[in-house]
């Protein structure tokens, strides 16, 4: 569609995860192309836009129903949270995860609360065993994450940390097991013990602040 128009829903009735939806190489900037992946959605299908384009599992959600959309989840998925969220949020979502361990063993989450608002920090033990969640990405609002907040995600493979954060606390990403690569934000102010202790980091960007 042209310029500033905006497609509002899309149905199919068998999307695939090979279907491209928008090609990367289409003439769109690499930042209309983002902000475009970070807003579509397909309705009723159980399916998003990612960067890539493609169509894959997931829902775009609002923090008050996440725990809902993660509790319907049947394979590996991504939930992308957009709105005001609340600590009661939190730990809706932390113990729809933990039953999801028993409902669909198989299935890991991504989750994206890189849209959402309303929290300065990350309250401990906030996704402590979580075992089936493969990647977050954390709100530039957080400035704070509490002690062993990610303890024991096991399967944790990426975190996005928010560029406000100022304090990560003690054992934050303790036996975080598949872990590889941090990028710590510039603002951030103290790490405490055993942070990252007990992964598998071959890397870790610590800013000249």
């Amino acid at each position: 569609s042209g310029a500033g128009s905006t497609i509002a829903a899309i149905s199919l009735a068998s999307p695939s995860d090979g279907l491209t939806v928008l090609g990367k190489d289409s003439g769109v900037y690499d930042a209309d192309f983002a902000a475009a992946c970070g807003k579509f959605t397909v309705s009723n299908t159980g399916y998003i836009l990612g960067s890539d384009g493609k169509l894959k599992p997931g829902v775009v959600t609002t923090p008050a129903n996440a725990a809902e959309s993660i509790s319907n989840i049947t394979e590996s998925s991504t939930v992308v949270l957009n709105g005001t969220i609340t600590s009661d949020d939190l730990t809706d979502i932390k113990n729809a995860l933990t039953e999801l361990k028993t409902s669909s063993p198989s299935a890991k989450v991504t989750l994206d609360l890189s849209g959402v608002t309303g929290i300065d920090a990350i309250p401990a033990n906030a996704f402590s065993n979580c075992t089936n969640l493969e990647s977050i990405s954390l709100p530039d609002c957080v400035k704070s994450i509490g002690g062993m907040s990610f303890y024991l995600c096991g399967n944790l493979k990426s975190v996005t940390l928010p560029q406000n954060l100022e304090t990560i606390g003690s054992s934050a990403f303790y036996e975080c097991s598949e872990l590889e690569e941090v990028v710590i934000p510039s603002k951030v102010k103290t790490i405490g013990d055993y942070a990252f202790c007990s992964n598998k980091l071959q890397s870790i960007h610590i800013p000249a602040s």
